[in-house]
């Protein structure tokens, strides 16, 4: 595993100016839909994570994610007419093969948001392995050739478990014992443009190969 600076979170680390900020961070559900391309965890990994969640949120406060709704975004594209959706499943459909994706062990527990407003809490990795930076890139090559732009800042590896925690929530930096995602499914989400509780539409690109 290839570590990176830039890609090592820590529960010290939050968004700011001059620091990196998980993609795809800052999606409220406002207007169209907001597309992003994904991983989605394996069931048992997605209700482990769940469970470490809620545990979370009744220590600190805040929303706790739902399993069907745990992911780790790989590019943030933003709002797009609903008709956008088979395009995009076209355009990585290709990268969705199974058995590319590798095991990953979340260890970490981090935050973003500064002090003054409430933070989101998420679960990541210790470093960032090979099949990880690979996907990342396949997955920006295959929208740079849709013409489609996206957030383009370096990728940080999480799962979002909390968001809305207290502004002075720290929880500890460890997950005792590491959570470990067997595998993964590459996703398209779309953020729900209605109000209510933020929840993801999914669909496979895989269908449209």
């Amino acid at each position: 595993m290839r570590r990176r600076s830039v890609d090592r979170p820590t529960v010290s680390h939050e968004a700011g100016p001059g620091r990196p900020r998980p993609v795809g961070a800052s999606a409220a559900p406002v207007g169209r839909p907001r597309f992003f391309v994904a991983l989605r965890p394996d069931e048992a990994a997605a209700e482990a994570l769940a469970r470490l969640a809620r545990d979370t949120a009744e220590a600190v406060g805040g929303e706790p994610l739902a399993a069907a709704d745990l992911h780790l975004t790989l590019a943030f594209i933003g709002a797009r007419e609903a008709a956008f959706a088979g395009r995009l499943e076209r355009a990585v459909a290709p990268l969705a093969r199974p058995g590319r994706f590798g095991p990953l062990a979340l260890g970490r527990l981090g935050r973003f948001g500064n002090r003054t407003r409430p933070a989101l809490l998420w679960a990541g990795p210790d470093a960032t392995p090979g099949w990880l930076d690979a996907i990342d890139g396949e997955v920006r090559r295959a929208l740079r050739e849709l013409s489609c732009e996206f957030d383009e800042r370096p990728l940080v590896p999480h799962l979002t478990l909390v968001r809305g925690a207290r502004r002075e929530a720290a929880p500890s930096p460890v997950i005792a014992p590491p959570i470990l995602v067997a595998s993964w499914r590459l996703a398209i989400g779309r953020n729900r443009p209605a109000g209510g509780p933020l929840r993801y539409d999914w669909s496979d690109p895989g269908a449209a190969s």
